[in-house]
């Protein structure tokens, strides 16, 4: 997840994975300069759909800008 850095942004992504009932098997969020943060987010998924359904949640958390699907 491309982010804007604040206070509270690492809990909105777990809430998120939470209320979505996933296994979360990774997450990590790393600041980065000019106000900006990474997260990576690992998790299990049923199928393509249930993966647009959660990225989507994920996308509409304030300060959220950007997704992109990694590997295995």
């Amino acid at each position: 997840l491309d982010c804007i850095t604040r206070d509270g942004l690492l809990l909105d992504v777990a809430t998120v994975m939470t209320t979505s009932r996933v296994r979360v098997k990774e997450l990590f969020g790393k600041d980065l300069p000019d106000g900006k943060s990474v997260f990576t987010v690992k998790f299990e998924v049923k199928d393509v759909d249930d993966l647009a359904s959660i990225r989507k949640k994920l996308l509409n958390i304030r300060d959220v800008v950007g997704s992109r699907r990694g590997q295995n």
